[in-house]
């Protein structure tokens, strides 16, 4: 690739306002009653990328409350692909990155993974869903688990 072609793209990418796969997750925003925000900037100092800010896939904005005292404002979800990211389970190291600072910064995330989707037939919106309710659940048996900790 010659360098004025290098430069272009450099120059698309830094004027980008959407991600390059926003047209896969239109059906899952457009599909779904969760309070979702598409591609918004997410700070937190414990990211360890520049600026400290991810750009996830979807936000979805629902807060959940518990008797015990556990709060989740937000759940992060990514949705991935083989070519770009990497199988599930064996990411590439930009994605493990991604990943790690989720984690370590105690965000509550999941990822669906457009090619095991489909390889398991399983419909990608159903499938968001389920990895929200069930993100929701770990989160509270994490949040339990750091609390008895403490004592």
């Amino acid at each position: 690739m010659g360098r004025g072609k290098q430069s272009h793209l450099h120059r698309a990418n830094k004027k980008a306002t959407r991600n390059f796969d926003a047209h896969k997750l239109d059906n899952i925003q457009n599909s779904t009653i969760l309070p979702v925000i598409r591609e918004d900037v997410t700070f937190d100092t414990k990211f360890q990328s520049i600026k400290n800010i991810r750009i996830p896939d979807f936000k979805i904005k629902k807060s959940q409350y518990y008797e015990d005292g556990c709060v989740v404002a937000e759940v992060l979800a990514e949705h991935d692909n083989v070519r770009t990211h990497g199988e599930l389970g064996f990411e590439d190291e930009k994605t493990l990155r991604r990943n790690t600072d989720y984690w370590l910064a105690k965000r509550p995330f999941f990822v669906i993974n457009e090619n095991l989707a489909e390889h398991c037939g399983l419909n990608e919106v159903g499938l968001f869903y389920y990895l929200y309710y069930h993100t929701l659940s770990q989160f509270h048996a994490f949040w339990k688990a750091d609390e008895a900790a403490m004592y």
